[in-house]
């Protein structure tokens, strides 16, 4: 169930998932390692839709790597949940 908690800041500055810092996985644009990042913190799939806008089948194919986001305004709707700053900068840079 989703509950309005947003992420935690600190989460974009020092998280890694498998090793990997968050840094480069937005720096990448690997919204399904975003979504495993993210459900590694507690969110689920459930979570993940309602704070996006996409339905859990799509949010599991995304951290499943069978889809990708590729447009611009799904891009801009993930960033808009939550996201510092220099979150939204780095996930969004160069998609447009």
């Amino acid at each position: 169930m989703w509950n309005s908690s947003r992420p935690e800041q600190h989460w974009w500055q020092d998280g890694t998932l498998d090793s990997r810092p968050i840094h480069e996985i937005l720096a990448a644009r690997d919204i399904g390692a975003v979504f495993r990042f993210l459900g590694a913190r507690g969110w689920s799939r459930a979570a993940l839709a309602a704070a996006t806008g996409l339905a859990e089948t799509r949010i599991r194919q995304i951290r499943a790597g069978t889809q990708h986001v590729e447009s611009y305004e799904v891009l801009q709707r993930i960033a808009d949940r939550g996201f510092p700053q220099s979150t939204i900068d780095r996930l969004l840079r160069s998609a447009h």
